[in-house]
C-alpha cells in the first residue's frame, strides 16, 4: 500500500484516502458488507454512498440496540485507507461517559462477514491506541488515535 502526504499530490482531499484509492470497488464492497451484515444480523441495514466528506471513512453501516446482544446500537466502519474497517459499540444521548466494548458474539458476526470480504476488522484496543504515522501534521499537537487517522473525520 502507497501512503503520501499532502505535500506529495494536490488537492484538499489528500489526507482521505490512499493514492490508489478506488471509489467503485470500495462502494462494491461496502454493498457486500451491508448485505452479508443485513443477513447476519437479520435485519435490512442501510449504507449508502461514499466516501464522507472531510473524513478517512468510507462509510459507517448502523445496526439498531434490539439487534446488538447487549442493547447497544453498532457501528460497522469502513475506511478509505485499504480494507480497514472498526465495529463500535455508541450510545445515542449524551453524558453517559465511555461507551462499552461491543458484545463479543456481535463482534465475530461482524468479523466473520468482514473477512469473507477480505476486510481486517480491526481491534477496538488498535484503535484506542496512539497514532504516530505519516501525516499527524494535519492533527496539530493533539494526541491522535488510530480511530481518527483512519476513521473519522479529519
Amino acid at each position: 500500500m502507497l501512503w503520501t502526504s499532502r505535500a506529495d499530490r494536490a488537492g484538499p482531499k489528500a489526507c482521505t484516502s490512499r493514492v490508489n484509492f478506488d471509489r467503485a470497488a470500495t462502494q462494491s464492497r461496502f454493498d457486500q458488507l451491508v448485505e452479508g451484515l443485513s443477513h447476519e444480523f437479520d435485519c435490512p441495514l442501510a449504507g449508502g454512498r461514499g466516501p464522507q466528506e472531510d473524513a478517512a471513512r468510507f462509510g459507517i453501516i448502523r445496526i439498531r440496540d434490539e439487534r446488538s446482544g447487549d442493547g447497544l446500537p453498532l457501528a460497522v466502519v469502513v475506511s478509505n485507507f485499504g480494507d480497514l474497517t472498526a465495529c463500535l459499540s455508541y450510545r445515542t444521548a449524551p453524558g453517559y461517559g465511555r461507551t462499552p466494548p461491543v458484545d463479543q458474539d456481535d463482534y465475530r458476526r461482524v468479523e466473520r462477514v468482514s473477512a469473507e470480504l477480505q476486510l481486517r476488522l480491526v481491534p477496538e484496543h488498535i484503535l484506542d491506541g496512539l497514532y504516530q504515522g505519516p501525516n499527524q501534521w494535519v492533527f496539530g499537537p493533539s494526541a491522535v488515535t488510530w480511530f481518527r487517522r483512519f476513521f473519522d473525520y479529519l
